[in-house]
């Protein structure tokens, strides 16, 4: 079996390494657009940089991974490359049969992801976080360490959820939103808006 690529060498290719590794699949390499990473590695994976043009992703079918945190830039190489995107789970979280998650997407150690949730595109369930029975959470987005969004909460595309933010029940947060780290919204957030504080407000 041929294994995945993966764009990114920084920290978050680590947590991708180790996920995919854990669940059997082979790193054939890094790719990053720092040319001061080409030739070195992450846990013994080798980088390669710039990222291979059109043409080397054109040439055949290969699958691969996005490992860059930043949601602009997860959709972009998406949008721009045509490779076979890879869905990675660690073998640790927990994903309901009922529930969908999206080619590219990245569920990490310990996360649960509840019945009938769904989790878009190339969006991140970092580690520990719960979506709960429900949710929606859309292509490109980052729900990072510990949040929590509960039943029926939904997340637009491309909105960074932070570490041990909790989203309520029924609550929704527009797309390219922004909630800070341990925030509780209580209130819908507006596409594009930045809340913090408990609870959530715009300017806090």
């Amino acid at each position: 079996m041929s294994g995945i690529w993966i764009l990114g060498a920084g920290g978050h290719a680590k947590v991708a390494i180790a996920t995919a590794e854990a669940g059997g699949l082979v790193v054939e390499g890094l790719f990053d657009d720092d040319p001061a990473k080409n030739g070195s590695a992450v846990l013994g994976v080798g980088v390669s940089a710039p990222t291979a043009p059109l043409e080397w992703w054109r040439e055949t079918e290969r699958a691969a991974f996005i490992a860059i945190g930043a949601n602009k830039v997860r959709q972009r190489f998406a949008t721009m490359l045509p490779a076979r995107w890879t869905t990675l789970v660690h073998p640790t979280a927990w994903v309901h049969a009922s529930s969908d998650v999206d080619d590219g997407a990245f569920v990490c150690a310990g996360a649960i992801v509840q019945p009938d949730a769904f989790v878009g595109a190339h969006a991140i369930v970092n580690t520990g976080t719960v979506i709960e029975h429900d949710c929606r959470v859309g292509a490109y987005v980052h729900i990072a360490s510990m949040a929590c969004l509960a039943g029926a909460a939904q997340v637009g595309e491309g909105s960074f959820i932070g570490a041990g933010a909790v989203i309520l029940p029924g609550i929704k947060v527009g797309q390219w939103a922004t909630v800070g780290a341990g925030a509780v919204v209580t209130k819908d957030v507006p596409d594009g808006a930045t809340v913090a504080g408990v609870p959530a407000r715009q300017g806090a």
